[in-house]
């Protein structure tokens, strides 16, 4: 195999393995992008439950 041989698969093989990783942190921002999502989403739901209780609460000691 000459040199110019070996250096066009190495430069193929790095090629894919680029591709490879750039794909692979496309998904991994997705999943992040996702998590945050969805815990941004129960955060608020925790949040408003919170404000809730207080309410609840207030409106209690409103009565005493």
């Amino acid at each position: 195999m000459t040199v110019t041989r070996r250096q066009q698969i190495s430069v193929f093989d790095l090629s894919n393995a680029v591709t490879e990783l750039q794909a692979a942190n496309s998904n991994i921002q997705v999943q992040h992008a996702m998590e945050a999502s969805n815990l941004r989403a129960q955060h608020a739901q925790e949040a408003s439950l919170i404000r809730a209780e207080a309410t609840t609460e207030n409106n209690a000691l409103r009565v005493q």
